[in-house]
């Protein structure tokens, strides 16, 4: 077996030396190359022609893509915009032809808030971001482990001029400098107050949220005010976010919340730590919370599962990924343009991709667990997906979801994001292309799917509660769950999850409820009081970030 690693993702990097190949030099119908170009630079002409010609092989559905005379690649490499920018639409356009039987739409079809413009999984990024964490992108941390940015994540309206922050990254300028979710309401930013229905206001604040530094006027939970300045900075962050045990009656519940799944040398060590302090507290449930995690690395996706199940699953198939016929019988010989950097005298034709030596097995963990809790949203995608789904076929595991959703009653179901396909980096020049390239499937033949995986309740994504206290929605819900056996039917937010009401309210009831829409009540007995606040409205959170994303593998067997 021969491991290499790849620091691919959302912000990827791949260090390969990159096939730049020619349609004109490729006999399509043979399947052979004429003729390669290799290079750390490339021109639209030879980045169009070979993405085209790597999703003719690689590409999961590769066998419903149309030939170039049909879908005429070059036409994506005229026109004005960034090279990234033709890659992206010339993906766009691949991704429209295989169909999903059960949707009549495309796999990756993807609406985000009606915005149908983008794929649901394939894309392209520039090499090196990873690394670095560049200074394009907010609000997020790589799977290498570095953020470079103000160090917060997600605002959300929960009136029309106060907005918090879903959370903030450890390590980062917020978190340094004391901000912590459920504490932390910003009425004012950069001096100035602002109307959520006023497009002027949320475009200026949409740009300071994005700048490098930044002012904010915040109100913490028991209604005092504080003014703060964050400047962008580049930092570490540990993916394991928050952890803690719970001891509620007879039972010791494990907590803890992950970020992405990280690159495993970053994250391996800390893991095996967190769980062997709960392994000597005698952890007898657990609570994983994924709800802002969209994916990562299947080795570590892997390592969380064996150290959740029990001993009794080693050698027991854990799941399989599963290629396309072209890959798994040999015939891929795009994959001879890939140089596996840790032993360039190979390329990935050299390497087998049969289903059969994709199979992983449980080497199982050193706890036994009772029940396996959830918490998850639908931006909870891939590597997420892959851990739940590996482990449904053998322990009682809880889907518990958290929602945005603007009205006073909760939906009846809500779903994760649906991400049952992977990937493995294709360098081309500066860029590393991300083409769904396998199916994962559980001991049971089951893929996640494709529309995501059904959540057994759904409570509100509770921002007046930091993640580790126990009155938080959904962390209330797992606990009545692995005490009692059943879920919660009241949420602290909105009171009776059955009622309904065209109103598009909720009711706080926490220390929060001091906060007015003109600020802060001066009589103390009101934070006992029920104050409405209109319902949670997202900010500033367009797009995939950090939603995009993983599986990525990095395994590879000789034939």
């Amino acid at each position: 077996m021969m491991q290499r690693k790849f620091l691919g993702y959302l912000l990827g990097l791949c260090v390969l030396i990159g096939g730049l190949v020619s349609c004109s030099k490729k006999d399509l119908s043979s399947g052979t190359t004429t003729g390669t170009t290799t290079g750390t630079t490339t021109s639209s002409t030879q980045l169009i022609d070979s993405l085209f010609l790597y999703a003719k092989q690689l590409y999961l559905w590769y066998d419903q893509l149309p030939d170039s005379s049909s879908f005429k690649p070059l036409q994506y490499a005229n026109g004005s915009g960034t090279d990234s920018t033709k890659a992206t639409s010339e993906i766009f356009a691949l991704t429209r032809y295989a169909i999903n039987s059960s949707t009549g739409k495309s796999y990756e079809y993807y609406d985000n808030d009606g915005d149908t413009s983008e794929t649901k999984y394939s894309f392209i990024e520039g090499k090196d971001a990873d690394q670095n964490a560049g200074t394009s992108v907010k609000s997020y941390v790589t799977l290498a482990g570095w953020g470079n940015d103000l160090g917060f994540y997600g605002p959300v309206f929960i009136t029309d001029s106060i907005f918090c922050f879903r959370m903030f990254y450890e390590n980062g300028p917020a978190y340094n400098a004391g901000l912590r979710r459920g504490n932390c309401y910003v009425y004012k930013v950069n001096g100035k107050g602002f109307d959520y229905d006023n497009s002027s206001d949320l475009s200026t604040l949409s740009s300071a949220l994005n700048n490098s530094s930044i002012t904010m006027s915040y109100y913490d939970s028991l209604g005092k005010t504080h003014d703060i300045t964050l400047t962008q900075t580049r930092y570490s962050s540990n993916p394991i976010f928050a952890d803690t045990v719970w001891n509620v009656g007879s039972k010791k519940i494990g907590y803890f919340a992950f970020l992405n799944f990280a690159d495993p040398d970053n994250v391996e060590s800390n893991l095996n730590t967190l769980f062997a302090k709960f392994s000597s507290e005698g952890v007898t449930d657990l609570v994983v919370d994924l709800r802002y995690n969209g994916g990562g690395y299947v080795a570590t996706s892997q390592q969380i599962a064996n150290l959740i199940a029990p001993s009794s699953l080693s050698g027991q198939t854990m799941f399989t990924e599963n290629y396309n016929a072209l890959m798994q019988a040999g015939n891929a010989t795009m994959l001879k343009n890939i140089v596996d950097e840790d032993n360039t005298s190979k390329t990935y034709y050299d390497y087998s991709w049969k289903a059969s030596d994709y199979t992983y097995k449980f080497t199982g963990g050193n706890l036994s667990l009772n029940n396996v809790c959830f918490i998850v949203s639908d931006g909870t995608a891939s590597a997420s997906e892959l851990l739940m789904n590996n482990l449904k076929p053998h322990m009682t595991v809880k889907l518990i979801g958290t929602t945005l959703t603007a009205s006073s009653n909760l939906p009846a179901t809500t779903k994760t994001y649906g991400k049952p396909v992977g990937f493995f980096g294709i360098p081309i020049g500066d860029y590393d292309v991300y083409l769904s390239e396998f199916e994962s499937r559980n001991s049971s033949n089951t893929a996640v799917p494709y529309d995501g995986m059904v959540c057994d309740v759904t409570d509100w994504d509770d921002f007046s509660h930091d993640f580790t206290n126990t009155k938080e929605d959904a962390v209330a819900q797992a606990i009545n769950y692995i005490t009692n056996g059943s879920f919660l039917t009241t949420s602290t937010i909105i009171g009776s999850k059955s009622s309904k009401s065209n109103s598009n309210v909720l009711t706080f009831t926490n220390a929060i409820s001091s906060l007015k829409e003109g600020g802060v009540s001066s009589n103390s007995s009101s934070l006992q009081s029920k104050v409405q606040f209109k319902a949670l409205k997202t900010f500033n959170t367009k797009g995939k970030l950090p939603i995009h994303l993983g599986m990525i593998e990095t395994k590879k067997i000789s034939k």
